[in-house]
């Protein structure tokens, strides 16, 4: 007997070179996470998905775990999309500002996790209203700063 790790290596490395369809599943659905964000408006199954199960939300706050058995399969792997996918803010509608990589190289709550966990602020979201960017918030609590002209962000006031 051999472990399911192991028939799943390459012939190369000792397994038999099956794959492991968990992975392959898992890597498909993030491919479609990938295409629902980028597709174009002529895409019919992307359009058909957004209409059924988004409506008018972004995907990231979209928690519904009904569905078909493909949908609840995009709800429980959306998170690692999440996880390795950088964001452009936009009008920041659609940007977590916690969770989302979208201010350098990881989420904001990588670098600031006692900020986040002391304010509370677990669900948080950008929104642009002229040149400021405000994050709205759960809690009430104001946040926000100029956009500065050269397209970086600082967070002074």
């Amino acid at each position: 007997m051999m472990r399911w790790d192991n028939v799943c290596l390459p012939k190369d490395y000792g397994g038999l070179g099956i794959l492991n369809s968990k992975i392959l599943n898992e890597s498909l659905l993030l491919k479609w996470i990938w295409r629902i964000y980028n597709a174009d408006e002529k895409d019919l199954c992307c359009n058909l998905l957004r209409e059924k199960y988004l409506r008018t939300r972004p995907l990231a706050k979209c928690s519904r775990t009904g569905g078909s058995q493909f949908w609840r399969g995009i709800q429980k792997v959306k998170d690692r999309f999440y996880m390795g996918a950088s964001f452009s803010v936009g009008n920041g509608e659609n940007t977590r500002f916690w969770i989302d990589t979208w201010l350098g190289e990881v989420p904001i709550k990588v670098n600031f996790l006692n900020f986040l966990i002391a304010a509370g602020l677990k669900r948080a979201w950008l929104v642009t209203v002229g040149n400021r960017v405000n994050v709205l918030c759960p809690s009430g609590v104001p946040l926000g700063w100029l956009k500065p002209r050269n397209g970086t962000t600082s967070s002074k006031n």
